[in-house]
């Protein structure tokens, strides 16, 4: 009789020992289907064998936890994270055959919880998304619904991104594996590449979601068509405008640029760097014949409107994260108005929005020289504002030493300007801030500690409203991206009348 066998790298598939009841565990391996062929030798029923011992003498392997996937798998939860897969080791096997059962010891189990440490991202963020198709008739979440839900983006590019993420825990039907196993695996590739790819702007995803609105998206569509779309995105949308901050060269009027001038700047980025014109990308995932894009993956008509959809639902969710990401970077910034060739005014301004406020632009003071540009940047800011259509709800002074002030005392060219004014009904942007400007003077003079004549550049607030779908940090980018078209020769005389 045989009663010890080793072996080394045989016996793992193929032999059928039935009487074998221990089975040790020697060789490290990151294989469930070698694994699961090791154990499975020990798996067969004979005479007089009660139960199978397993000694897994590579348990601290960094593999460790794929056994407590596959005895997971064995109770009917194929499709979990390594944390839900201990914690299904805790509860009874009701899924099981008869006469079957898995029964680990408990201390086996706290181990197993000790060796995986703090809950991780990916962890929690399972969680919620289970809850959320649990509240929502098992519909899985959006990527960008579960964004919002976290407040925050996901980091997941090591676990195949969203999709991938997706599949690990279950979530993703077999059309949408289909996608992601396109062209050998390209299909997951391209998605990865608008999840995770580098965006210093929005247009590259803009492009994209121009060829979703076009239905072009994989038959392919004309270059002038897709710029044309990205252009009304671009201008239905204050967020993306301030991306448009370098145009200012490229077109006449950087509000109305015309179609020629728009195609021109679309082709030049982002559809050179989409197909590779622009890039040293081998294998660019788009390509330009006759004037028109083209995606380079094959996908079949009936995965279509699935690849459609899962590209769109990370345009919209990349889109997110790169302006939340800009509007980080923006908040509460200290900015400049252009001048009419595109360049900075030396003029400092802030855009606010205090809790339950409307929106207002706070001009610093020119106070020691730093704005020397300040009426200038005045002008233009109020040129802006006006080609936006807002309305000047009010005007006054904010400067520190005026705030023990009443509001009413502050208020500017209250014999002037019948607030609120509409800024396109005003003849003279000009006139408006040199009205603006002599009341500022005519305050300073009342002040404390203020000298002869008065500071007649002190800070000062202007309070807006009809700026529907403009937050702070929009508004600030629309702001200081539209160059003045009020020439210098005109501010400098209306400065000094």
């Amino acid at each position: 009789n045989v009663d010890i066998l080793f072996s080394v790298d045989l016996f793992n598939e193929g032999i059928d020992v039935p009487a074998v009841d221990i089975v040790m565990m020697l060789r490290p391996t990151e294989s469930p289907i070698v694994f699961f062929q090791q154990l499975g030798r020990g798996l067969r029923r004979s005479e007089g064998k009660t139960h199978l011992d397993v000694v897994d003498l590579v348990g601290n392997h960094r593999s460790f936890l794929m056994k407590a996937r596959l005895l997971a798998g064995l109770l009917g939860k194929a499709h979990v994270t390594d944390r839900e897969a201990v914690g299904a080791l805790r509860q009874p096997a009701d899924s099981l055959p008869d006469g079957c059962s898995i029964i680990v010891d408990a201390e086996a189990i706290d181990l197993l919880e000790q060796m995986l440490g703090a809950p991780k991202a990916e962890d929690r963020l399972a969680g919620l998304a289970r809850a959320w198709a649990d509240d929502h008739d098992d519909v899985r979440p959006r990527a960008l619904e579960l964004a919002l839900v976290t407040r925050k983006s996901h980091e997941l590019k090591k676990l195949g991104g969203w999709f991938g993420f997706l599949d690990g825990i279950g979530m993703l039907g077999d059309v949408e594996r289909a996608v992601l196993a396109l062209d050998g695996g390209r299909g997951r590739d391209f998605l990865l590449e608008i999840e995770h790819g580098a965006y210093t702007k929005s247009f590259k995803l803009v492009t994209l979601r121009a060829m979703l609105n076009l239905g072009t998206l994989r038959s392919g569509s004309s270059v002038r068509e897709v710029a044309l779309n990205s252009r009304w995105q671009i201008f239905k949308d204050p967020k993306l405008l301030g991306d448009l901050s370098d145009a200012s060269k490229s077109f006449d009027d950087v509000i109305h640029p015309t179609e020629t001038e728009w195609d021109a700047y679309w082709t030049k980025n982002p559809i050179a760097a989409w197909t590779g014109a622009n890039t040293k990308a081998s294998a660019p995932w788009f390509s330009l014949v006759d004037g028109a894009m083209a995606l380079g993956l094959d996908v079949p008509d009936e995965l279509g409107l699935t690849f459609d959809a899962m590209v769109a639902e990370l345009v919209e969710y990349r889109l997110y994260r790169y302006l939340m990401s800009k509007s980080a970077k923006l908040d509460g910034q200290r900015l400049r108005p252009l001048k009419a060739d595109g360049s900075p005014l030396d003029a400092q301004f802030v855009v606010q929005q205090p809790l339950g406020q409307p929106l207002s632009v706070v001009f610093e003071s020119a106070g020691g020289g730093k704005n020397g540009d300040y009426r200038f940047g005045i002008d233009a800011v109020l040129e802006c504002l006006c080609q936006l259509g807002a309305v000047l709800v009010d005007a006054y002074v904010d400067s520190g030493e005026t705030r023990h002030m009443a509001l009413a005392d502050r208020r500017l060219a209250t014999d002037e300007i019948a607030y609120p004014l509409a800024l396109s009904e005003v003849e003279s942007i000009v006139d408006l801030r040199v009205k603006l400007q002599r009341s500022i003077a005519r305050l300073g003079r009342g002040v404390v500690k203020a000298k002869a004549g008065g500071n007649r550049e002190k800070q000062v607030r202007l309070v807006l409203g009809n700026l529907n779908g403009y937050d702070a940090v929009s508004l600030g980018v629309a702001l200081s991206t539209v160059p003045s078209s009020v020439t210098e020769s005109a501010q400098r005389g209306a400065a000094r009348a």
